[in-house]
């Protein structure tokens, strides 16, 4: 890399079987594992304000449960601070979601726009959110949704379908079923 002031410079990284373990990114609600790939190509001058970041992340997964493998493209301008994004996350073959849209502003106040798109995407990863008051949540979620806004307080719409959906509450001894295609709208 190199760097001569906030409008020159220039950085270039590539990681190749970096595990994230390696990489700390955990915590107590989100075990994450896998084996990442990226490419980093950065520069900022008067006539090049250009950012590739792409990769990979494959045998993925969240909270002990496999989600695939998921790859990653964004490119976009660093003067005016507007990035494209693009993901695909597939398992065993089928794409479970995929997202493409825009990041403005990233380095002030960033801005989003994606819009997600998902088939039989598996929920259960999301069980220790409910730190030990709901547990056991289940189901597989098929629609779009749009997320946008700022980043630290999105705004999202669309409609889910819920399948195989379900939960558990511990302190009342109770597991609930959800209909299978069950509509959920944000």
């Amino acid at each position: 890399g190199n760097y001569l002031s906030s409008e020159n410079f220039g950085l270039s990284l590539k990681m190749d079987k970096v595990s994230l373990q390696n990489l700390n990114l955990s915590n107590e609600r989100f075990n994450l594992k896998g084996v990442l790939d990226l490419n980093l190509d950065m520069k900022r001058s008067y006539s090049n304000n250009s950012l590739k970041f792409n990769g990979s992340l494959d045998d993925f997964e969240m909270n002990h449960m496999k989600m695939g493998s998921l790859l990653f493209f964004t490119s976009g301008n660093t003067k005016l601070n507007s990035y494209e994004v693009n993901m695909l996350l597939s398992h065993q073959g089928n794409t479970t979601m995929s997202a493409k849209g825009n990041i403005l502003s990233f380095d002030q106040s960033p801005r989003l726009d994606l819009d997600f798109s998902f088939d039989d995407f598996d929920l259960s990863f999301l069980t220790p959110i409910g730190a030990g008051d709901i547990d056991e949540i289940r189901g597989k979620v098929s629609g779009d949704i749009n997320l946008w806004g700022p980043l630290y307080s999105p705004k999202h719409n669309g409609e889910l379908i819920l399948n195989e959906g379900g939960l558990r509450v511990p302190d009342i001894n109770t597991n609930y079923k959800i209909s299978n295609g069950t509509r959920v709208s944000l």
